[in-house]
């Protein structure tokens, strides 16, 4: 789960830079109650509830995951395919003029870009790992 993940990496970081102790295997063991204090001391307290609410879903679903069996999982992840590719055919027909759309650039990047951000000067800053040609070349 893409937002989980960031969410566990945010506080993580936050945790490191509060000063949580490290455990033996070298990682940060934080609990739930301080990632919700740092997200609201960093974040503010309505983001902080959203981010409360994801961490909650995602407890819930792992929890329901856990009690299905083996048929109703594979039953469960068959559906979930069946409705990406339901909404991955009505996205395509939708305006590109409108919705945009996904193409390559009008120039090659030497990094592999991971995320953009629109600044107010009308600038793109670009977050990016470094390009290695032997590990990571840019599609065409």
């Amino acid at each position: 789960m893409k937002n989980g993940f960031s969410i566990a990496l945010l506080a993580a970081a936050c945790a490191i830079a509060a000063g949580a102790a490290p455990t033996q295997a070298g990682t940060v063991k934080v609990s739930s109650r301080s990632i919700s204090k740092i997200e609201r001391q960093v974040l503010g307290p309505e983001h902080a509830a959203e981010h409360a609410g994801i961490r909650m879903l995602a407890r819930m679903q792992a929890r329901a995951w856990k009690r299905m069996t083996p048929a109703q999982r594979h039953r469960a992840q068959r559906l979930e395919r069946r409705r990406r590719r339901a909404v991955a055919r009505s996205s395509a027909t939708l305006d590109p003029a409108v919705y945009g759309k996904w193409t390559s650039g009008p120039f090659q990047l030497p990094v592999a870009a991971i995320h953009a951000a629109l600044l107010p000067t009308g600038k793109v800053l670009i977050f990016a790992f470094p390009f290695y040609p032997s590990t990571n070349p840019p599609s065409p």
